[in-house]
């Protein structure tokens, strides 16, 4: 049997059944398997192989002449493709944030999502350090380099719990100011709490991605300007991503050696 190119595998649009009903989503799951043969070059007699199902089997299925399949067999199958029997068979029980990291994951290098393998664990460790009833966020330290906010792999976690409720409800990160550019509003002891629930307001500082970097700035009419001389830098379509706005600055403690 040829090997099949797993970056194509991770490439294929799965279908979602539309009912719950069993023949909504055998016809989902029907699709699906019809997918990977369509686009990454499976046959027949290779998914029916796979599957360790007679090849007449695998037929009656692929052409709708069956009513029922055997869960083993669709085991196989998903293993096979590199996805979750949810997604294949379309059910839809996979939260939508869930699926959508889980395709990303998939699709980056070996050494890349053992990075954030790693990072999920090194969060999880970090979480078990605050208070059962606290709340914290990843924090990420980025370097500051020709006046921009590089991202790095640098990151802990920090408690928010002091943060009044309205606003820690909708914080999701905390970026660590690195350097002195942004006094007197913000000195390297600072974190930034960042939202992003709606559309920063004009006096509100938010944190873009642009050209790989991380920019604190002011938007004022779809037009972006820099926090640091509150000159224009581009308009708002020109930015790769809104990340939100500062919901609010925490000052981390003085480590006194």
């Amino acid at each position: 049997m040829k090997k099949h190119n797993s970056k194509k595998k991770h490439e294929v649009v799965l279908t979602e059944s539309r009912g719950t009903q069993r023949e909504d989503y055998l016809s989902s799951l029907r699709d699906n398997v019809r997918k990977f043969m369509d686009e990454c070059g499976y046959t027949m007699d290779e998914l029916a192989e796979i599957a360790e199902i007679p090849l007449s089997t695998f037929r009656d299925f692929i052409y709708g002449n069956t009513a029922t399949v055997k869960i083993t067999p669709i085991i196989r199958l998903a293993k096979e493709f590199g996805v979750s029997i949810d997604e294949l068979v379309g059910a839809d029980t996979l939260p939508k944030e869930t699926k959508e990291s889980l395709q990303i994951l998939r699709r980056l290098p070996e050494h890349f999502s053992y990075f954030f393998r790693w990072s999920i664990r090194a969060t999880e460790r970090h979480r078990n350090r605050i208070k059962p009833k606290g709340k914290a966020v990843s924090m990420i330290r980025p370097i500051c380099e020709n006046g921009s906010l590089k991202p790095s792999n640098d990151f802990d976690l920090i408690d928010i719990s002091d943060i009044p409720l309205d606003k820690r409800a909708k914080i999701f990160m905390g970026i660590k100011i690195p350097c002195e550019h942004y006094m007197p509003l913000y000195s390297p002891y600072h974190v930034l709490l960042i939202a992003n629930d709606r559309h920063p307001r004009p006096s509100e500082v938010c944190v873009v991605a642009s050209s790989g970097s991380l920019w604190l700035v002011r938007i004022k009419q779809g037009k972006v300007y820099s926090l640091r001389d509150d000159k224009y830098r581009c308009d708002e379509d020109y930015i790769d991503e809104l990340v939100g706005y500062v919901a609010a600055a925490k000052i981390l403690e003085v480590q006194n050696d």
